[in-house]
């Protein structure tokens, strides 16, 4: 596994999970869908298309610039709103939702930190490609800029057990970096189970621990 420090900071505006408003047309020409996709960028780092978790191919009607889709001809991890009008596809919202890496506790220099999130959902996407969290964490005092948390993913322990099944045992780290604790904003966050195909095989076992405000909640998924 390679050694990438699986950290992203959280600016007191989040907008992983926020969405326009809209109105759900009431005819068969015009509806709204929300799903979790990849979205696909052209040779000039526009968002052209999309692949929704449940399979669907979607192809924008214009294509559009994101400032955090700047790379060409590259994939991002998204949550998407859009319209299906007469066949095209034109998106109300598209956010980010950040592809956490993987780093093995034996490699940390320093010990991340494990603050309290709530944790308000664990899925695995249809598609078998990712494991997505919805979680939510505690904000305040949007006048300090510097005040920035941060989320993590460790591995701690890989267990070959004797019946041949491996088990992959991860935490969800979370620095406050002492903001206060006001309110609660939710956002997503996910692994790609694809780059874990090198250290498991199917049938193996992915154990997920998240320390929550009502304690340490442990999940399991199999692989």
């Amino acid at each position: 596994m390679k050694k990438l420090l699986a950290l992203f900071t959280i600016s007191l505006a989040i907008s992983a999970c926020t969405t326009d408003s809209y109105e759900v047309g009431d005819n068969d020409l015009s509806y709204m869908h929300v799903d979790f996709a990849d979205v696909y960028t052209d040779n000039e780092a526009k968002v052209v298309s999309a692949m929704t978790d449940e399979g669907d191919s979607l192809v924008f009607s214009e294509p559009a610039k994101y400032d955090w889709a700047a790379k060409k001809d590259s994939v991002y991890r998204t949550l998407l709103y859009y319209n299906k009008v007469k066949g095209r596809v034109e998106p109300s919202s598209l956010s980010p939702v950040p592809v956490l890496n993987i780093m093995m506790r034996s490699t940390m220099k320093e010990p991340m930190a494990a603050h309290p999130v709530k944790l308000e959902s664990v899925w695995r996407s249809t598609n078998g490609r990712y494991l997505n969290l919805g979680i939510a964490l505690k904000m305040g005092n949007v006048d300090a800029e510097d005040l920035k948390q941060s989320v993590g993913m460790v591995c701690d322990t890989i267990i070959a057990r004797q019946d041949g099944v491996r088990e992959l045992h991860l935490q969800l780290f979370h620095n406050q970096n002492n903001m206060p604790e006001y309110y609660s904003a939710p956002i997503y966050v996910c692994i790609s189970l694809s780059r874990l195909s090198a250290i498991l095989r199917k049938g193996d076992e992915i154990y997920l621990k998240v320390n929550t405000y009502d304690g340490m909640q442990e999940k399991r998924f199999v692989y």
